[in-house]
């Protein structure tokens, strides 16, 4: 059984590529989130999360999913656990935070994965997304990387592959906490210009529903739901939704297979 949360289709390519391998069911935590959260595993089944990086650490809407989920085994564990994320550069401690809300639970970690693909964090001066050269890099990659995976959870091997570059602590334990403060008013920035085609696929592609249509055209609901994913963002076809100023003159990825 997988559980997934994705903004712009990075994360659930990958999920579905090894939901579809592993022939397990693959669920959206964005959905699951609101459900009792509990689940059946069979003896041998794995459990898995895949998620995006949000500086350099899982968003919180994964481990606030984590801390709710309870699995209906012979001990209450999984019998094999493992998360694989997806970034656009390195993920920081990401390990350590994953394996403190596993800990929590009395869960073992077996493996864990790190699968770089293009960046989509376009909210700071000087990020954008990639080139479209180092885009098509990155996926090519990417189906390698995946198929590497499979094999990996497939054997039910234990591995710990992520990619850590510099000063990965500073990164995750003092960068992301401040980065987490400024998405509780994220969607309060959102606007629309008059490109607006009012299609609705903004709404369509929000995890947490966070966006709704209301006479012709997106509105976010700013209570709090949002998660700065910035897949309304991504998705609009005329790059008419903007958050405040800064995304004027940034670019848009959305992986064309979501």
């Amino acid at each position: 059984m997988i559980f997934y949360f994705s903004g712009t289709g990075n994360s659930k390519w990958v999920a579905e590529q090894i939901a579809s391998c592993q022939k397990t069911k693959l669920m959206p935590i964005g959905d699951e989130i609101n459900t009792s959260c509990s689940y059946h595993l069979e003896p041998g089944e794995l459990l898995g999360f895949v998620f995006p990086v949000y500086s350099w650490g899982p968003p919180q809407i994964v481990l606030d999913f984590i801390d709710k989920v309870k699995v209906d085994t012979l001990d209450g564990r999984p019998d094999y656990l493992f998360f694989a994320c997806t970034c656009g550069d390195d993920v920081g401690y990401t390990d350590r935070v994953m394996k403190s809300a596993f800990e929590r639970k009395g869960w073992r970690l077996d493996s864990c994965f790190s699968v770089q693909m293009p960046n989509t964090y376009v909210l700071l001066p000087f990020f954008d997304v990639d080139s479209h050269d180092l885009e098509q890099s990155k996926l090519r990659k990417a189906v390698k990387k995946v198929a590497r995976i499979n094999t990996i959870l497939g054997a039910r091997s234990n591995s710990f592959a992520l990619l850590v570059t510099s000063v990965p602590w500073i990164k995750t334990y003092l960068i992301r906490p401040l980065f987490n403060l400024s998405l509780k008013k994220v969607d309060s920035k959102y606007w629309v210009t008059d490109d607006c085609i009012e299609c609705g696929l903004c709404a369509k592609a929000c995890p947490v529903h966070n966006v709704e249509m209301k006479n012709g055209k997106p509105a976010w609901k700013c209570d709090g739901s949002c998660v700065g994913c910035l897949g309304c963002y991504h998705r609009c076809p005329k790059h008419a939704i903007q958050n405040g100023k800064i995304t004027l003159k940034r670019g848009q990825y959305y992986h064309k297979q979501n």
